[in-house]
């Protein structure tokens, strides 16, 4: 399942991502069982695998694209790309910050 692959990729155990991804406990031990997500939790765990591989590009190597991607930032009042990236608009000032960054523009 990809939720198991990203969350390995990210260092998170697949309970704290699937929290992350708004995926209660219950629903996570079902989905595990089944091997299936459904197309709304599909869709989240695309674009946080998206703007992960976008992360590792811009910082170089997967090791500061996951730090990058826990650690809080004002740009995000507080919360870190990861935790931004659960919505559509959030991934696209996810993406928009990582743009900057790769362009040398302070962020």
């Amino acid at each position: 399942m990809v939720l198991k692959t990203l969350a390995a990729e990210l260092e998170l155990s697949e309970r704290r991502l699937a929290g992350v991804l708004h995926i209660p406990d219950r629903t996570l031990d079902r989905r595990l069982k089944e091997g299936v997500l459904s197309p709304e939790e599909s869709d989240r765990v695309a674009r946080v695998a998206r703007i992960l591989q976008r992360a590792q590009e811009v910082f170089g190597n997967a090791k500061k694209a996951r730090g990058w991607m826990k650690t809080q930032l004002a740009a995000f009042d507080g919360e870190t790309p990861l935790e931004r990236a659960d919505t559509s608009l959030g991934a696209s000032q996810v993406e928009d910050v990582l743009g900057r960054i790769d362009y040398g523009i302070y962020s």
